[in-house]
This record gives structure tokens, sequence and C-alpha cells, in this order.
């Protein structure tokens, strides 16, 4: 059985007709569906629906630590964590399920993310975030080579998206695990509360001497960011401190880390300042 993990904030409407839309779907596996709602503004209604077990949180502790609660009641032998905003493909589940099934040295695998015009989301897979990807990214050199390995590398652009890969990290708006592997790797590590958890995750699996593949035999449409409307997260703010603590995690890989460390101190002091001057009664510590 697989226990789908959707982990909810501000997004009922996309939920709504995620959890239809799965609901109607025939798949070859057995499946059960948790939603973990992160404290939403708005609390959501899902008494129409049945087989679904609904966990409200009384705080918005994060992505890492709701899929951990989720986790945690799950029965099935796979998970899958899915993003609210996103509209499945009718053979997805079964795709997913069957890439695990067929290859015992398959850790993660996700699929062809697409956005809402469905053009390619490149962040379908990722690299490893090097100095060299970093400086890369600055400078928008990505966007220009995005066909050459050197200046293509974070996220594979130079391949074609309509190949398998193996690569370092899926996205986490739509991977799935053996859940039997978290006795060797672990749960998600809960101080990444938004950004780069799935990249973390995926590094570990890969330490242990898993593939993280890439299968774009099936697709999603996601739809992104719905949760941050209205919302007093500030979505830059979270990515630089998750990104601090993803160097510092591994500043095992990073030489010169110090100075890279201060650098980000700086990025996030700077984001509080220029927060707090906009919206001084809101807290972004």
């Amino acid at each position: 059985m697989i226990s789908i993990i959707i982990v909810n904030f501000n997004s009922s409407d996309y939920l709504k007709k995620l959890i239809s839309s799965i609901l109607t779907l025939e798949t070859k596996v057995s499946f059960e569906l948790i939603i973990i709602d992160n404290n939403s503004d708005t609390p959501i209604d899902l008494k129409s629906f049945k087989r679904i077990k609904l966990i409200y949180n009384k705080s918005n502790m994060g992505f890492s630590n709701a899929v951990n609660k989720g986790i945690s009641y799950s029965k099935g032998d796979k998970i899958l964590l899915l993003n609210p905003d996103i509209k499945i493909e009718d053979k997805t589940i079964d795709v997913l399920s069957s890439s695990l099934d067929n290859n015992l040295d398959y850790g993660v695998v996700g699929c062809k993310v697409l956005n809402k015009d469905y053009t390619y989301q490149v962040s379908s897979k990722r690299h490893f975030p090097t100095y060299g990807i970093l400086c890369t990214k600055f400078f928008r050199l990505d966007k220009i080579f995005y066909k050459t390995k050197i200046f293509g590398k974070y996220n594979y652009t130079y391949l074609d998206k309509d190949k398998v890969a193996y690569v370092d990290s899926v996205s986490g708006c739509c991977m799935m695990f053996r859940k039997n592997i978290l006795s060797r790797i672990g749960v998600f590590d809960e101080r990444f509360f938004l950004y780069f958890e799935d990249t973390d995750f995926c590094l570990r699996v890969k330490e242990k001497g898993y593939k993280i593949v890439y299968v774009p035999e099936t697709k999603i449409i996601h739809f992104k960011s719905r949760s941050f409307i209205n919302s007093s997260i500030n979505k830059n703010l979270e990515f630089f401190k998750s990104l601090y603590i993803f160097f510092d995690k591994y500043d095992k890989y990073y030489k010169n880390y110090y100075f890279v460390k201060k650098m980000f101190k700086i990025l996030i002091k700077t984001n509080i300042f220029l927060l707090k001057k906009m919206n001084p009664n809101t807290s972004y510590e």
C-alpha cells in the first residue's frame, strides 16, 4: 500500500480538487490519504470526503515537521509526498510505484513537473548546490547557457527532459520512496522549515548507495506558491535561511565555508531588516 501524504497550508481549493482526482483514479495499487494541515488561516473542510486521515497542527512548524508527522501515521510500505497545488496524471502513482518495485537500487523517484501553462518546470531535478552553481545562478548564466553542462548543471537542463536520469535530487512536490529506507536514512530534517528539505533527504538517500531517479514517463502540473498568497511567510527569507542550514550541515563538502557562511548571514539579516521596515509588527526571526 502507498501512503500519500499531503501537507496543506492555505491551499484548500487546490487540495479539494487534488483529493477528488486521486479518489477517482483507477490505480493498480492500494493507497491511503493523509492530510496534514499546517494551521491554515482558514480551516479546511473535508467532511465530504471519505478514506482520509486529517491531522491539524496547532501551529505551522514547517514542511519537514508535517511530513514526519504524516509518516508516523502511515501504514503503507511506500510514501508518496504531494503538494496540494498540483494536478496529477492518471498513471503517476502506478508508474512511480512500479519504478521502485522493478529497481531495488532506486531510493527516491520523481516525475516530470510542468507549470500551469504546460511548460517544463526545471526544478523537476536538481544537482547538489556547489559554489560554481551558486555563481552561475547569481549571474543568471543558467538562463542563457542552459543547454551546456557547465552552466546548466543545477537543474540538469543540458539533459533531455524526456529521458530517465540519475540525479542528485527530485522535486519534493511529487516524490516517492520506500518507507523501509527510513531505518537507514532517518526522517526529514526538521531544521528545514521550507526549501532544501527534499534536497537534503535525497542527498542522504544517495549517500547510502541508492539512486535518485527522474522518471519522465508520467507528469504532474504544479501551480506553485499558492500557500504564500496573503501569508506572512517570506519566500526569499526562508530560502536563504534553509540554504544557510544546508551549507552548515554539509560544510565538509565546501572549502572556505567561513566566507560563504558570513555572506548568508548578511543576506538573512538584510532581508529581516527590510521586512521589518515594511511590516514592523511581524516577527521574522
